[in-house]
């Protein structure tokens, strides 16, 4: 099920095809192009990225006019798109866009690398831009990190306008999980070839600054679990402002974006009771158990888990633990929760800190700090 906002019609001085998967309605064709100023006011917010976002609409129609013949000025004079590009033709070319465009996202989340390079120009022409700058070329792309992946690409709001004939502008809304959490905007010019396929011929990402407010998603048709102890249930979690504002029958109207999350489930994060984070789960991190200092010096095993946390961090997020409770270990081991706390990549955490013992395994003896505090007797401890 795809949900799309209730909006009034576009002024008649320009068209867009909003995200319907169903052919969008459109506007009177203008006489010339320019992007809509309803549009811009996403990024409104912060005065810098502003001007970034008009200069990326300059790059992109530039871009059109270099990869394309069908950008070409006669294409865009005054009165000319009214004979020559109807609504049916720009509908149809917004239809077979976003499906490319979906397909394109698709393929990240398959992490299908010969897949997501098909949906590229492959030319001397590619456009790739984001805050580093522009980069040109097929081939700088496809010799870059085959596993360059992030762990979670969370898309919304698609949205493409027909420029002209065979030629789509689309962005997205993104929110990207890797070793840190980010949202932002990308685009893309969508050009078809001679063979009637589409490709990518700009693609740009800019991240949203950190003042930008969070856009309304809902996730729909999944099965609920709310950790209330009721029954697993249909139904819908709404978000906005990064916070879960319903869930189970929830309103989808304005400015929602609705995922189709059929047969998927949502649960509340889960939680790890049992963790040490001294420790690596192999025998380098327990050499009482199995001695194998003379390969993997115990120091330096204790020294790298204090140093990087972050490993373990991003492990328990991608599996669903959103809280941990490490149950004993070093001293350092009570500076995580204010480091956790500070990280959208990491879980919430909670530490016992040194272990009360009557026994300390000599080999888990490092000078200068302790995990354990003996204890003379059990009864004392």
């Amino acid at each position: 099920m795809t949900m799309t906002r209730s909006t009034p019609a576009p002024p008649a001085n320009e068209f867009a095809a909003r995200r319907a998967q169903s052919p969008p309605a459109w506007a009177s064709t203008p006489e010339r192009l320019r992007f809509s100023p309803r549009r811009r006011t996403s990024c409104r917010s912060s005065r810098g990225f502003n001007r970034r976002a008009r200069g990326g609409a300059v790059l992109l129609l530039a871009g059109c006019a270099l990869l394309s013949g069908a950008c070409a000025p006669a294409a865009l004079a005054p009165g000319a798109g009214a004979a020559g590009y109807d609504a049916t033709a720009r509908a149809a070319d917004s239809v077979a866009a976003l499906a490319v465009f979906r397909s394109n996202i698709a393929t990240i989340h398959h992490r299908d690398r010969p897949a997501y390079l098909r949906h590229y120009l492959q030319s001397p022409r590619l456009v790739r831009a984001g805050p580093a700058g522009v980069q040109y070329g097929y081939e700088g792309l496809a010799a870059g990190d085959p596993d360059s992946w992030p762990d979670t690409l969370v898309a919304s709001h698609f949205e493409v306008t027909p420029l002209a004939p065979g030629v789509v502008y689309g962005a997205y809304r993104y929110r990207v999980v890797d070793g840190g959490s980010q949202r932002g905007i990308s685009e893309r010019v969508f050009v078809r070839q001679p063979d009637g396929s589409w490709r990518v011929a700009v693609s740009t990402a800019f991240r949203s600054p950190g003042d930008q407010p969070v856009p309304a998603v809902a996730l729909t048709g999944a099965t609920i679990i709310d950790g209330t102890g009721a029954a697993p249930r249909r139904g819908t979690v709404v978000m906005r402002e990064g916070k879960i504002a319903c869930v189970g029958e929830c309103d989808l109207t304005g400015d929602v974006e609705a995922i189709d999350a059929t047969g998927k489930w949502i649960i509340p994060g889960l939680v790890d009771a049992h963790v040490h984070y001294s420790q690596t789960g192999w025998a380098d991190g327990r050499p009482d158990a199995l001695d194998l200092r003379e390969r993997f010096p115990y120091d330096s095993t204790v020294a790298a888990l204090e140093a990087h946390p972050e490993r373990f961090f991003r492990s328990y997020l991608c599996s669903g633990v959103t809280a941990t409770f490490d149950v004993g270990g070093y001293p350092w081991t009570w500076q995580l929760r204010e480091r956790a706390e500070r990280s959208t990549a990491a879980p919430h955490v909670a530490a016992a800190g040194p272990l009360l013992t009557p026994f300390a395994p000599p080999p888990l003896l490092l000078p200068g700090t302790q995990q354990f505090i003996r204890m003379e007797s059990d009864s004392l401890t």
